[in-house]
């Protein structure tokens, strides 16, 4: 009893799962749809470019890419002084240690 119970809850959430990529792949290809109509993409882009929204969210992603690009450089650097480091003192010191 309790199996089968199990397999219905099973079935149901598979169920529901599948309606979400039916919706997702709707709203997808309606966008896509959209937006390969060259006078349409252009009035959406013009209006997102104009609307306040769209500058917010333009700045905002200009911002996170600044963020994760100055992050990784720093790790790279981090990561690579301590090479150049321990060279830079091979080289200075190298003959004292001979």
């Amino acid at each position: 009893m309790a199996g089968q119970e199990i397999q219905q809850s099973i079935d149901q959430n598979s169920g529901q799962g599948s309606m979400g990529y039916i919706l997702m792949g709707g709203v997808v290809g309606a966008g896509v749809g959209l937006l390969s109509n060259p006078g349409t993409a252009q009035q959406l882009y013009r209006r997102v470019q104009n609307s306040e929204t769209g500058q917010i969210i333009a700045k905002e992603l200009g911002r996170n890419v600044q963020q994760l690009i100055t992050h990784q450089v720093m790790a790279v650097v981090q990561h690579s002084t301590p090479d150049y480091l321990n060279k830079a003192k091979k080289k200075t010191y190298g003959h004292v240690f001979q």
